[in-house]
């Protein structure tokens, strides 16, 4: 349970980064998909909340099979 709410915290943490409203910069408006992985303040969050989620979901497979399910 403590781990699922780590998790949880993670996502969720990081949504208010990956909401803020503001006008387009860099190559691409903010409208398109490319925006959100080539700026910084966007990909970040997007790649710690990923690594997160790997790393989430690695551990619970690996406490699966120590476990024997």
């Amino acid at each position: 349970m403590f781990r699922k709410a780590t998790f949880l915290a993670a996502v969720f943490a990081s949504l208010p980064f990956l909401a803020l409203a503001h006008e387009g910069h860099g190559h691409f408006h903010g409208y398109e998909l490319a925006h959100y992985f080539t700026s910084p303040e966007h990909a970040v969050p997007i790649a710690l909340a990923l690594v997160v989620g790997v790393a989430f979901f690695l551990g619970r497979a690996r406490a699966k099979k120590q476990s024997g399910e």
